[in-house]
């Protein structure tokens, strides 16, 4: 995400804050995420008890949005101005 992005998408919902970090993580192969969201909608939210699984063997970091193989996420750590310590 760029500065305007975060603004409009994140910082407009939450309040002001400060962005401490930020990564693109995204499908090693194309079209995962897609059976995933199925499998989801199938299983109920059974399916996701195994995220923290799926993202180690199904994801890996890559450097940009536009670098995405496929589908990814954006995982974005920042500090809320009104308590002053860090919210991931």
């Amino acid at each position: 995400y760029d500065r305007e992005s975060l603004e409009e998408r994140v910082f407009s919902v939450l309040g002001s804050g400060r962005l401490l970090s930020s990564e693109v993580w995204g499908e090693r192969r194309r079209g995962w995420f897609e059976d995933y969201i199925e499998r989801l909608k199938k299983g109920g939210l059974f399916v996701s008890c195994k995220d923290s699984y799926y993202m180690s063997r199904w994801f890996s970091r890559v450097a940009s949005v536009s670098a995405l193989p496929g589908s990814g996420l954006v995982c974005l750590c920042f500090e809320k101005s009104d308590t002053g310590r860090p919210e991931c």
